[in-house]
């Protein structure tokens, strides 16, 4: 089985139908693709890392099982984001956001990073958002997250969610307000995740 000239979606349709064919080693493929971000979703919600490479297993064990289920046509990164989404609050009910993921989510790579002072700075930084980030209500911080730190577009986080593009403008839009709110007492700048 070629994959090396497919876009990615592409490779993910054409690896489902292998594996509802019987071929289960093209299960890997949906596996290569996701692994590292499904990890990185789980890791900024448990914060522990054996923790989220457990979560991350089971979320591959109940895609592989609810593949029949998948409508081809639709985008798998939603529905894959969904069932890992679920696996959580199966999991944990309302997950502890232990995570440091903040400078991820709301900084940009810093040319200056060997700088002392820099550095210092920010992991003030971090501290202070990973604190503001474990306040907000688990609605919000999960629309951040998806938006921030996955890069999923505003479509593919009402789908994995199950709830409407408004609903999730709306969301990014109080999670953004509420994250201002907490920092601007402490001194951060205005434009901290906008």
């Amino acid at each position: 089985m070629n994959y090396t000239d497919r876009t990615r979606e592409d490779k993910i349709l054409l690896a489902i139908q292998h594996v509802l064919a019987g071929d289960n080693d093209a299960f890997r493929v949906i596996v290569d693709t996701y692994k590292d971000s499904l990890y990185r979703y789980c890791l900024a919600r448990t914060g522990n890392e054996d923790r989220a490479n457990d979560l991350v297993q089971e979320t591959f064990i109940r895609v592989y099982r609810s593949l029949p289920t998948f409508k081809l046509g639709k985008q798998f990164g939603p529905w894959i984001f969904a069932i890992a989404s679920n696996v959580l609050r199966t999991s944990w009910g309302r997950i502890k956001r232990e995570q440091d993921i903040a400078s991820q989510i709301f900084y940009p790579e810093d040319p200056d990073q060997n700088n002392p002072e820099h550095d210092a700075m920010q992991a003030e930084t971090r501290t202070e958002l990973v604190r503001v980030l474990r306040k907000l209500p688990h609605d919000l911080y999960e629309v951040l997250f998806l938006y921030y730190f996955e890069g999923l577009p505003v479509s593919d986080i009402a789908e994995t969610l199950s709830i409407g593009e408004e609903n999730v403008k709306s969301r990014l839009f109080r999670g953004r307000k509420k994250v201002k709110e907490l920092l601007q007492p402490k001194g951060f700048k205005k434009g901290i995740i906008e």
